[in-house]
């Protein structure tokens, strides 16, 4: 999806209730918060390994619910 808009991007997963993660600084644009979605997940270091990655969306999925990353942003 690298060549899909942002706002495709976030439809996308607002579609199929999922949480966008993204290293995109867009996303945390307030502007995004018009719309109700399932959260953001946002690397702010694009230089991190993919372990980090895996490490810190795993640690995410075990200590949020689904009513608490609704509508939030979180800096990994």
């Amino acid at each position: 999806m690298l060549e899909t808009g942002d706002m495709e991007q976030l439809r996308f997963a607002i579609t199929t209730g999922r949480v966008m993660c993204t290293e995109d600084s867009d996303f945390t644009d307030s502007s995004f918060y018009r719309f109700e979605h399932c959260g953001i997940a946002y690397f702010p270091n694009g230089n991190l390994g993919i372990g980090y990655a895996v490490n810190a969306l795993t640690a995410l999925y075990q200590n949020e619910t689904e009513e608490s990353m609704k509508n939030s942003l979180r800096y990994l």
